[in-house]
């Protein structure tokens, strides 16, 4: 009698363990569908997305050549009117040192006596 109530036991585990390998195998089918499934409802978007990245790390350099183009005309004007203020302040410094030694100076003791 033992012997069968072991041997039914026996039967009665396998065949649980036997449901629960198959119900586990049809989640897993279940859980590769649908990440199938998702796979193919995001794979636009993930191509929309890969597009972006790559133009996204083209777009930091073609913003700097597109400013550099931009501000060159800007850079030439800057250049060339520096040229002509070195031009009007060498002027200056002419005009200032012909000033100093043409006008008269007044002796130290004109000023010590504050006349």
């Amino acid at each position: 009698m033992l012997v069968i109530l072991v041997s039914l036991f026996a039967t009665l585990a396998t065949m649980f363990g036997a449901y629960i390998a198959w119900r586990s195998r049809q989640d897993t089918k279940k859980a590769t569908d649908l990440a199938v499934a998702l796979d193919l409802r995001l794979h636009p978007l993930e191509l929309r997305l890969n597009t972006l990245e790559t133009n996204a790390r083209h777009l930091e350099m073609d913003l700097e050549a597109a400013i550099t183009r931009a501000l060159q005309p800007v850079m030439n004007q800057l250049s060339e009117l520096d040229s002509k203020m070195d031009i009007l302040w060498e002027v200056q410094k002419q005009v200032a040192r012909d000033g100093a030694t043409t006008l008269p100076h007044n002796s130290e003791e004109r000023w010590l006596d504050g006349s």
